[in-house]
């Protein structure tokens, strides 16, 4: 388990590939990507959870442009965007679950359930983004 205990990131990729099997990201609570942030790299998540975390955008997983997320008998849930702690663009929390800024998420037998997003702003409680491609891979994604 790494957990943020409520008071930061839980793990920050700003480069290069990580790899990351078997944990659980919890605890997390910043502007961006409360469980993962990804800047200018690949991450690649397989029998993971991404649970209980908190950003303005991005609660559970934040992918920029240019960088690039797989998710393989993962979940992303109970994770929250509410713009409580910083205020984006549009003053409202955007991807409870997972906010694609620009970046590529593959999900291979994964769920993302159960996310919530405070506000009125654009996007959705799930997945949400611009510019970003999502796609499902293997049985596919459980997006609910």
């Amino acid at each position: 388990v790494l957990d943020g205990e409520g008071l930061r990131r839980v793990v920050r990729v700003r480069s290069g590939t990580v790899v990351l099997e078997g944990l659980v990201l919890t605890g997390g609570y910043t502007s961006n990507g409360g469980g993962l942030y990804v800047v200018d790299g690949r991450v690649e998540l397989t029998s993971c959870t991404v649970r209980d975390n908190r950003a303005a955008n991005g609660g559970g997983v934040f992918v920029s442009s240019g960088s690039a997320v797989k998710l393989a008998s993962s979940s992303v849930h109970d994770n929250a965007a509410d713009a409580g702690y910083d205020i984006d663009l549009f003053g409202t929390g955007i991807g409870g679950g997972m906010y694609l800024h620009g970046g590529t998420a593959v999900l291979d037998r994964t769920a993302i359930h159960s996310n919530t997003e405070f506000g009125s702003g654009p996007g959705g409680k799930t997945l949400v983004g611009f510019g970003r491609t999502a796609t499902p891979a293997g049985t596919g994604p459980d997006l609910h």
